[in-house]
């Protein structure tokens, strides 16, 4: 599976999400359900429509263990602290 681009960010934090189909606009954007849907969204477009049963299970089996993969990365880098010049930007934003 690749991804369409190498590397996502928020618009609004610039926060960075790594490989995707797309970016965030607004930090409420990227909470830890909508992340985990849009990602799991985008697994299962790449696997479309697999012709027998054994693949859709295989299918269903990687699209789990990539939830788990993007719950773990997603709480990693919610612990990630916000750097002085992203944080003026967004007060700005707020404001």
């Amino acid at each position: 599976m690749s991804s369409r681009y190498d590397d996502t960010f928020c618009s609004q934090c610039g926060k960075s999400f790594g490989p995707g189909g797309n970016g965030y606009s607004h930090c409420e954007d990227h909470t830890r359900l909508n992340l985990r849907v849009r990602r799991a969204l985008e697994a299962v477009d790449d696997y479309h429509s697999p012709p027998n049963e054994s693949e859709w299970s295989e299918a269903v089996s990687a699209l789990r263990q990539k939830i788990a993969h993007l719950e773990a990365e997603n709480a990693r880098l919610q612990a990630l602290p916000v750097s002085k010049s992203q944080s003026k930007r967004i007060k700005a934003q707020q404001e």
